[in-house]
């Protein structure tokens, strides 16, 4: 969204440019730098320095087809002139971050959280494994305790077998 607003704001000060001027702009390079601002208040107060400055300076209003509601400010494109002349109304401001940059930096503070968060949990599987061992440890103790506290099974006796008799023999 951002390079297509700058693309109209180039777009709109080439054409209402004097050709002259137009040839020395692009002899210099045809410089294009997108910088940040914090509110529209300041970029009205930068297109009027600017012009006081007799430095072109022309803002662009988004139609609202897309993204933006219709007639959001979104650029002011000041040029094209010489370096300095910009540098005098401009030169306090930073550029723009890229989207990607963001984006990636936004991805990275995530990815941060999320290394942090694993981490707690790995402390927190380490500590229960320990007082599973633990917890471990003394079932066996109490085991072995019953074990050698229980008296001795005792055997079964057999059931007494009767001899047979001879036949015949009275007693």
């Amino acid at each position: 969204k951002t390079a297509a607003q700058v693309g109209h704001a180039v777009h709109h000060a080439v054409t209402v440019m004097r050709w002259r001027d137009l040839k020395a702009w692009e002899g210099m390079g045809a410089k294009k730098i997108t910088l940040g601002v914090s509110s529209e208040e300041e970029v009205k107060k930068l297109k009027e320095a600017a012009r006081k400055a007799g430095v072109q300076a022309n803002t662009i209003r988004d139609a609202g087809h897309t993204e933006l509601d219709p007639n959001t400010l979104t650029v002011l494109a000041i040029g094209p002139a010489r370096e300095s002349a910009v540098d005098k109304i401009t030169g306090h401001l930073k550029t723009l971050p890229d989207g990607y940059k963001r984006e990636a930096e936004k991805l990275q503070r995530e990815v941060t959280k999320q290394q942090k968060r694993m981490d707690q949990q790995d402390k927190e599987i380490l500590k229960l494994k320990q007082e599973r061992k633990k917890l471990m440890d003394q079932l066996k103790a109490l085991q072995q305790q019953v074990a050698e506290a229980a008296p001795p099974a005792a055997a079964e006796a057999a059931p007494p077998t009767a001899e047979p008799q001879p036949a015949g023999d009275a007693a």
